[in-house]
């Protein structure tokens, strides 16, 4: 499924609106990685790059929890996350995560 669908927007939209309002990201990316996954014709796999001040301090596990608790209740089957506080942001190129991709 193209990432232009309504149902992608949506969810895409819908990520990047718990996360700004529960995180106050520096910098946020959100990448639809569904149609990498044979057989997924739904938004559920995504990659997500997020850079703020509320990270400082915590490590990744409680980093990941913290965007885990903002997207509570999504229907979101796979979630790959960089979660970075502003002394570890770097550039745009540095920041790209390896598209998520299904075992075979």
């Amino acid at each position: 499924m193209p990432d232009d669908s309504p149902i992608t927007s949506a969810m895409e939209d819908e990520i990047r609106a718990r996360l700004s309002a529960a995180l106050m990201p520096m910098a946020l990316t959100v990448h639809n990685d569904s149609h990498l996954h044979q057989g997924s014709s739904d938004a559920s796999h995504f990659r997500i790059i997020i850079t703020t001040a509320a990270f400082v301090g915590k490590t990744r596990v409680q980093r990941h929890r913290l965007v885990y608790q903002a997207l509570a209740g999504l229907s979101v089957h796979a979630l790959s996350i960089q979660a970075r506080d502003p002394d570890q942001a770097s550039t745009p190129e540095d920041l790209a995560a390896t598209p998520c991709v299904k075992a075979r």
